[in-house]
């Protein structure tokens, strides 16, 4: 998973860095529920498209190449909540999972290697 910040230090110029890696397709999840059914977020934006009511999804591991400062945003474009997980043995906000309102914005920020903060908009 490619992030804005791996390739402009590989010397990519900035607007083409965040064409490559905002994204921008709607996510759509495969199951609800738990860590094992959720949706990896592939993008650093990502529009979370939930069929059904706590549809989930995955924010990057470590293993999966997610650094500390890394930023990941979600929006909700359905008219259900979605449910987003921290990896296996991480957090979000202190808590397992962090759900997104219908049409909000949240924020999510790597803190460490087994911390994610989150905000989300009113």
């Amino acid at each position: 998973m490619s992030r804005a910040r791996d390739l402009m230090g590989a010397g990519a110029a900035a607007q083409l860095t965040r064409a490559i890696a905002s994204g921008g397709a709607a996510v759509v999840s495969a199951g609800t529920g738990s860590i094992a059914n959720s949706t990896l977020l592939p993008n650093e934006t990502n529009n979370l498209s939930a069929a059904s009511s706590l549809d989930s999804y995955l924010l990057p591991s470590t293993a999966q190449g997610s650094q500390i400062g890394d930023t990941i945003y979600c929006y909700t474009t359905s008219s259900t909540s979605a449910v987003v997980y921290g990896g296996t043995g991480e957090t979000v906000n202190g808590s397992a999972t962090f759900t997104v309102a219908q049409s909000k914005l949240a924020i999510f920020k790597r803190i460490s290697a087994t911390i994610w903060g989150a905000i989300v908009t009113p």
